[in-house]
């Protein structure tokens, strides 16, 4: 009987000595705070449904569903949102208001998202995805990467300078967008586009992807809350639209003034980013 009660004791004391281990490999930096549908999480060997107000870890990766999308606040107030079937990897995000030794890395591997900066410094902040590197000025701005690789920037406030994987860099500012795609067999990675107007099938991913996070539960404990709570009201399809009217104003602005030196136009407006919801922040700890 002696025996069987200290096996008992060391049998319920085990999970005890276990489980801080376990949570101490896990550094929580956000918050998930709008979910629709399947949300995914991946840590290590451990695969978990996300649901509305879960954590999210440093080197955790988030997939969603079809028809599914999710919002994340991270600590530093930065908001990351996944459109329909995206895949994204937190490689990093390190922050101390108290400091000025922050970062963050981002690594988009597939499907669409949204990037609102948070209070770093804007050299604290990269994002990465198979074709390119995104640095960031205090900056919103929407990402699609295809399935090939293929990564469409569309810059919504601020700036982002993308750089392909030798090293060839374009700036892209507000109202425009810039496309990479990947290299060929064997060949020379492409430079990025200049500024245009995004392609097509960029388009029609921020417009999904709205349409999408507009039935998600949000944390505020409404339905229904549109993609735009981080950029002042402007919905994904509407900034995308609004990207392909800036780009094509400014090449007939530019065609205007080659033809006559003595014609001067000015096109201006304002897009109000709003990183910080009046949802709750995420906070720092180390589990659930």
């Amino acid at each position: 009987m002696k025996i069987f009660k200290t096996f008992v004791a060391v049998a319920v004391c085990f999970p005890l000595v276990v489980q801080p281990v376990l949570a101490a490999s896990q550094v929580r930096v956000g918050t998930a705070q709008k979910i629709a549908k399947l949300v995914e999480g991946h840590f290590g060997t451990t695969d978990r449904k996300v649901v509305l107000r879960d954590p999210v870890y440093r080197d955790e990766t988030i997939t969603t569903g079809n028809e599914s999308a999710v919002e994340f606040r991270f600590i530093d107030e930065t908001t990351l949102t996944l459109g329909p079937d995206s895949d994204v990897l937190i490689d990093e995000l390190v922050f101390d208001p108290n400091s000025t030794n922050n970062n963050m890395v981002v690594s988009m591997v597939q499907g669409t998202f949204k990037f609102v900066s948070g209070k770093m410094s804007s050299g604290s902040y990269l994002v990465k995805t198979p074709v390119l590197t995104i640095a960031i000025r205090g900056t919103a701005f929407m990402v699609y990467v295809a399935a090939n690789g293929a990564t469409t920037v569309s810059v919504l406030e601020g700036a982002v300078t993308v750089t392909n994987l030798v090293g060839v860099t374009q700036a892209v500012n507000p109202g425009f967008s810039s496309t990479t795609s990947p290299p060929p067999a064997g060949g020379t990675p492409p430079a990025p586009s200049p500024p245009g107007s995004p392609p097509p099938d960029a388009q029609a991913a921020f417009q999904n992807m709205d349409n999408v996070v507009s039935t998600a539960q949000s944390s505020t404990g409404t339905a229904g809350g549109t993609a735009s709570a981080a950029s002042g009201g402007l919905t994904a399809g509407a900034i995308a639209t609004a990207v392909a009217i800036a780009a094509a104003a400014a090449l007939a602005i530019s065609a205007i003034t080659s033809d006559d030196d003595s014609t001067t136009a000015t096109i201006t407006g304002t897009q109000t980013v709003d990183p910080c919801p009046s949802s709750t922040c995420g906070t720092d700890s180390g589990g659930n």
